[in-house]
């Protein structure tokens, strides 16, 4: 009997030795601070040089028109912004440059479409001048991605007075995009 209560009272020390053993533990912490910053950025996918040419009418007495580019150019924009705040991004040329259009035409902007959640194109698109206008509105954080996505743009020549039109007549403006916080 004591032999078995020996065999006993080993067993149960060495249970509890064994479970104290694999139940000892031990933790390190530190913390860890993670920030949103804002981000603004904007890119043209191709800023080679677009060339917009009247066209002459397919019959005598119809109207000579302008040419239509709605493939080669691609705005792509990377947005961060606070709660409750949004971006537009506005087009212009550059400089002085007001009158620019050869007499008697005009250029038109327009972003004819824009990925899900980076905002809002203006229907009708904008006529460019050297005063900043508003193409794309109520952006908010988003990234409108590279390559062959982001915010497709269409230009259009347009043809207002085919009576003021000079052969020859050619001009060159550089249009400047600006994303900035809405007012």
């Amino acid at each position: 009997m004591k032999r078995s209560l020996i065999l006993s009272v080993s067993i149960c020390l060495l249970s509890v030795l064994c479970v104290s053993t694999y139940a000892a533990s031990d933790t390190a912490t530190h913390d860890v601070t993670m920030n949103v910053n804002e981000v603004v950025l904007i890119d043209v996918n191709n800023t080679g040089t677009l060339t917009l040419n009247t066209t002459a009418p397919a019959n005598g007495g119809e109207d000579v028109t302008g040419e239509t580019d709605s493939t080669s150019k691609l705005l792509q924009y990377t947005s961060l912004v606070g709660a409750g705040t949004t971006r537009n991004i506005s087009v212009s040329w550059s400089g002085d440059l007001d009158g620019a259009c050869p007499a008697g035409t005009h250029l038109e902007a327009e972003a004819i479409t824009v990925p899900g959640g980076c905002g809002s194109a203006v229907g009708g698109g904008v006529t460019v001048s050297a005063v900043d206008q508003n193409i794309i509105t109520t952006i908010g954080s988003c990234a409108t991605g590279t390559g062959a996505s982001g915010a497709q743009m269409e230009y259009r020549f347009v043809v207002d007075t085919v009576s003021s039109l000079v052969v020859g007549d050619t001009t060159s403006v550089r249009l400047v995009f600006t994303l900035t916080d809405a007012s």
